[in-house]
């Protein structure tokens, strides 16, 4: 099925994986500089987009889309909202301006001359824009912020804000891409790895070999066993560079394990294309920043033993 259509709003766009991206570059200018950027759209609205292409499981994607439950009018007026922000924000308003204002007061040095001001907004590389539900998001980086990296997070009422993005974080991406991974940006603080085939052993293992105590990672468990749920997460993290691994479903939480470096690799790659959860989890692992604090109470908890998987399970 073709996953290129166009929209009123969008214009043409193609469906990836995770997100639509716009054929077309969106020009922003700041200052006398225009920038062409990257245009992601609709990430969060995985249930319309997957069911569209048609790679989302068959039987979860009947059982969201009955007509009964209101599953597809819910994820179409999420798409409006998306298109009606974007529309006030990119096409109906001077973006340009509004990001210039927030640099020149946002950016370091207290002395507000002419030349000040020049100086921080040359200074300024746009790299993306991100569509989502209730916000755009224009990435940056800068020598005159003290972050180096961050997005202006730009809301339908017109408030704009900063977020800091973490240097670290964007290494490991490159690191991955290095790797042969895709990488998507998420909803939240993760970001996706995505691999349209299921990846080999020495593939995953080298993604794990990327990962510090800063780190955790979080996938879907087909072979989940117990409970009523058609599988559970796992969630991965480093202490000392040992891993551990925690179960949970929506309605309980398991102990800490630690686990075997190649036993875990083997375990994604079973898992990579059997997600359950929307397509969230198909073909890619979420990769976040840990709280060191929690990871600490965490491991103070481990269970005794490590995690085995046990590949007799079935989803219910």
């Amino acid at each position: 099925m073709d996953n290129t259509i166009r929209d009123e709003i969008f214009g043409e766009i193609t469906f990836d994986g995770l997100c639509w991206i716009k054929t077309e570059p969106v020009r922003v200018t700041v200052s006398d500089r225009t920038f062409e950027l990257r245009t992601e759209i609709g990430s969060v609205d995985l249930v319309y987009d997957w069911k569209r292409i048609g790679k989302l499981n068959k039987e979860v994607a009947d059982m969201i889309f009955d007509p009964s439950l209101g599953g597809l009018s819910y994820t179409l007026s999420r798409m409006e909202e998306q298109k009606a922000l974007y529309s006030e924000v990119i096409l109906n308003s001077d973006v340009g301006h509004l990001i210039s204002g927030t640099v020149i007061r946002s950016f370091s040095g207290s002395n507000e001359t002419a030349s000040l001001r020049e100086e921080k907004l040359g200074s300024l590389e746009l790299s993306v824009i991100r569509v989502y539900t209730g916000r755009i998001e224009i990435g940056f980086s800068s020598d005159r912020y003290e972050k180096g990296l961050g997005c202006f997070v730009i809301k339908k009422d017109g408030e704009i804000s900063i977020r800091p993005l973490d240097p670290e974080i964007e290494k490991l991406k490159d690191e991955l891409r290095k790797l042969g991974f895709e990488i998507k940006e998420g909803e939240q603080r993760y970001f996706y790895a995505c691999d349209r085939e299921i990846p080999s052993a020495e593939k995953v293992r080298g993604m794990l070999d990327l990962l510090t105590d800063n780190e955790e990672m979080l996938f879907w468990n087909y072979y989940h066993r117990g409970g009523v749920e058609p599988g559970s997460y796992i969630y991965v993290r480093f202490a000392e560079g040992k891993p551990y691994v925690r179960e949970a479903t929506h309605g309980c939480s398991g102990s800490a394990k630690t686990v075997d470096m190649d036993v875990l690799a083997e375990f994604i790659i079973r898992n990579w294309d059997k997600d359950m959860d929307w397509g969230k989890y198909d073909h890619q692992v979420a990769i976040g920043p840990t709280n060191p604090e929690y990871l600490l109470d965490e491991i103070s908890r481990i269970k005794i033993g490590t995690f085995i998987p046990d590949y007799s399970a079935t989803p219910r």
